[in-house]
């Protein structure tokens, strides 16, 4: 298992973690930094993301709600990954500030999802969309589902739907 912690300035990778894991993880966090220790970061911690083997991903997160979920909330985050968040941040909070900033309300805005980290935004938004390669739960709360990302699902939906 592998993880790195993400704050408002940058994440941080520690050092002793794989270069396979660091180049994945480079994708995702436009500021990622090496640190030897904890001590080093000198940031507000927003999230702890953990990497662990795909088949057991469903046993982690059951195991750190059950420890946990006092304290932060705990998804998945698809292929293997779980985020502990603060409680009430998560991608709907997102939205709604972004909305605030442009005057649209969440019962204007599209959202499409294919992650447990995607629940709150597809259940807040007016048209919450499923990827049809979604976390089961999703399918339960969102308005409409559309072939996967790797089928152009949400170029597809926008031109059906919305253009």
């Amino acid at each position: 298992m592998q993880f790195l912690v993400s704050g408002v300035e940058s994440a941080y990778f520690p050092v002793q973690f794989t270069d396979d894991y660091y180049e994945i993880s480079n994708k995702y966090y436009y500021r990622l930094k090496k640190i030897h220790d904890f001590s080093e970061i000198d940031d507000k911690i927003l999230k702890f993301s953990i990497s662990c083997p795909d088949e057991k991903t469903a046993y982690y997160v059951d195991f750190l709600k059950k420890s946990l979920g006092d304290y932060c909330n705990v998804t998945s985050s698809g292929h293997g990954d779980i985020d502990l968040i603060l409680p009430g941040i998560h991608k709907a909070h997102g939205l709604t500030e972004l909305g605030k900033v442009l005057d649209i309300p969440l019962s204007e805005m599209t959202a499409f999802g294919d992650g447990g980290n995607d629940l709150e935004m597809i259940k807040e938004v007016g048209d919450g969309v499923a990827m049809s390669n979604a976390n089961p739960v999703l399918f339960k709360v969102a308005d409409h589902t559309t072939t996967s990302n790797n089928e152009q699902g949400v170029l597809t939906y926008i031109e059906n739907n919305i253009l």
